[in-house]
């Protein structure tokens, strides 16, 4: 309850962000944004299915940039896992919100201010610039039957 307490109180107070999105080396988005959400597995937070299409296997992380408090909104609650089938977005598309959806090797993201980073609930130093990759095999998970 204090995280969504807390998370409601920044998407309804906090500022939008502004700055340039870069990925794989091209320029993907420019202008002002309210969230942007960076995986490399399906569910995010624990309940939200907003990169319905990415794998941890395929090398890529898949982002999706919210521009408004509405468009952040609409698709958090179209991507809560728990949601009726019927009432869920097409599998088929690959996220919640075309337009601003990727799948890259690595991101580059420039702010016009700093800002602080979460990564995993972790807080790190404000920064205006920030480069996110895949560490290929920088992991080894062994599960049953795979020996």
């Amino acid at each position: 309850m204090v995280y969504a307490a807390g998370a409601m109180k920044t998407i309804l107070r906090g500022p939008k962000l502004e700055g340039q999105l870069t990925v794989d080396g091209a320029p993907w988005f420019s202008g002002r944004f309210n969230n942007l959400v960076i995986n490399n597995t399906r569910i995010y937070g624990g309940e939200f299915d907003i990169t319905p299409v990415a794998l941890t296997k395929d090398g890529r992380l898949d982002s999706v940039v919210f521009r408004s408090r509405r468009d952040y909104f609409y698709n958090f609650a179209r991507a809560y896992w728990r949601l009726p089938a019927f009432l869920k977005p097409n599998r088929r598309t690959p996220g919640p919100n075309q337009s601003h959806y990727r799948q890259a090797r690595s991101i580059v993201i420039k702010l016009t201010e700093p800002i602080p980073l979460q990564i995993d609930g972790e807080l790190f130093a404000p920064s205006d610039s920030f480069k996110i990759g895949i560490a290929p095999k920088a992991v080894t998970v062994r599960t049953p039957g795979t020996e």
